[in-house]
């Protein structure tokens, strides 16, 4: 198969780069290179080449059924996403492997004999068919060569030597992998453990990406959660919709949105945090392909943050419900480098009036007018418990960030924290890029 792709790549007067050389000891390049190849080739090829392919197609004797391109496209997408999993789907045989999510040891055998069956026979087919296909290729090209008595002498394949005209070619008379009603049910209940194996994985790599080590530490949490008492980052709500609207409505290349909001987790009732998460359908498997924070759309959410975001909450998440501890919230906060200043409340009176000083000499203009006017309205420290919470985060942070710059995040003493709000400090850090997390 490499000499074939090599041939291919000269014949076509491709270079072959370092990487091209590399990708040929690549296993799941080696399973969908023909595929891809030919989902590139459909995708440049103008009405004339189309057209020039059906009639070759038309001179192997095969069946030219009046597909449309888009269609052809879409089933080698599909077949090229299943058959990308073969070498995992090997591995998953011969090894067993630990899951950090349910916490045991995976084995094969966890699978009943019937379905393994399946699966092997959906495998087999796939593999006779591209095999069929093959030497289908091969005994075109030798046919070819020997019609311009460019090929004289007998080959290991085909076993004739004479020049054969499709009707009576080896590979067209091959009998099928499919041959009855119970084969086809085999093959099919075959390929839906197979989509099942690859979800189980792509729960692991795709949907969350570079984030798997982390997202997996974090799901092996909160499934240990009541739903009652689950209350999520509307981050990760939304990530989790979204993979869950791809997987059952969405279609190939189609994207998808969820949009999630912790109004159920603050005092009052209304939003602080809004997120709009997208997801698309790509070879059958849920990839996400962005995240926007509806608050500050102009921050561009990296790979990083999101980590960090993940990371986070796997320790904020071991308390249920919508409160955590003080040492919950500072152990979070630490895990990404956010230093953390604790506000006496002996500092509430210097706080006020500093925030207030602050606000006359014209900072905080983004602040709505509604919250500037209880901040300059407040007559003294004994009112502290009366305020709304956007007012004491205001002044505690206009406070700390003027007294305490180096502390990237400041807080009240309490026996417990809202966890919208440790959530809110965090995600200030992360999206001011003056302010350094690890």
């Amino acid at each position: 198969m490499k000499g074939l792709e090599l041939l291919t790549k000269f014949r076509r007067n491709q270079v072959i780069t370092v990487d091209d050389w590399k990708d040929l000891t690549n296993h799941k390049h080696k399973l969908t290179h023909v595929m891809e190849d030919a989902i590139e080739d459909l995708k440049k090829s103008s009405e004339e080449d189309i057209a020039k392919a059906r009639d070759e197609v038309s001179k192997t004797g095969q069946q030219n059924r009046d597909v449309s391109v888009e269609s052809i496209i879409k089933n080698l997408q599909n077949k090229s996403g299943i058959h990308s999993h073969f070498q995992e789907l090997r591995e998953g045989c011969f090894y067993s492997d630990w899951d950090k999510l349910r916490g045991k040891w995976i084995i094969f055998d966890e699978l009943s004999t019937e379905m393994q069956e399946a699966l092997a026979f959906f495998v087999y087919a796939e593999a006779q068919t591209n095999l069929n296909l093959l030497k289908m290729g091969i005994e075109r090209y030798i046919n070819r060569l020997r019609e311009t008595e460019q090929l004289l002498k007998k080959l290991p394949y085909s076993s004739y030597e004479e020049l054969r005209s499709p009707e009576n070619w080896e590979s067209n008379n091959l009998p099928f992998t499919i041959q009855s009603k119970v084969d086809q049910i085999r093959f099919d209940k075959g390929f839906k453990v197979m989509k099942q194996f690859i979800e189980e994985k792509s729960f692991e790599f795709l949907s969350f990406g570079v984030f798997r080590k982390t997202m997996l530490e974090y799901l092996k949490v909160t499934t240990k959660q009541e739903d009652e008492q689950w209350f999520p980052h509307p981050m990760i709500k939304a990530m989790m919709m979204a993979m869950s609207l791809a997987k059952e409505k969405g279609k190939e290349g189609e994207n998808v949105a969820a949009l999630s909001t912790d109004e159920n987790q603050t005092y009052e009732g209304k939003p602080i945090m809004m997120f709009n998460v997208i997801a698309t359908m790509k070879s059958g498997i849920c990839e996400i392909i962005n995240i926007t924070d509806l608050s500050h759309p102009e921050v561009k959410f990296t790979q990083d943050m999101i980590e960090k975001i993940i990371r986070t909450e796997t320790i904020l998440e071991r308390e249920q419900g919508k409160d955590i501890t003080f040492s919950v919230s500072i152990e979070a906060m630490n895990a990404i480098g956010i230093k953390t200043k604790m506000i006496r409340m002996a500092e509430i009176p210097d706080a006020i009036r500093m925030t207030k000083e602050m606000m006359k000499d014209g900072h905080f203009q983004g602040v709505p007018k509604e919250t500037r006017e209880q901040i300059l309205a407040i007559r003294g420290s004994e009112e502290w418990g009366d305020l709304d919470t956007i007012v004491r985060t205001m002044i505690i942070s206009g406070y700390g960030m003027k007294k305490y710059p180096e502390y990237n995040s400041h807080v009240t003493p309490a026996e417990k924290y809202r966890k919208f709000k440790i959530r809110q400090s965090i995600l200030f850090a992360l999206e001011k890029p003056y302010l350094q997390t690890a």
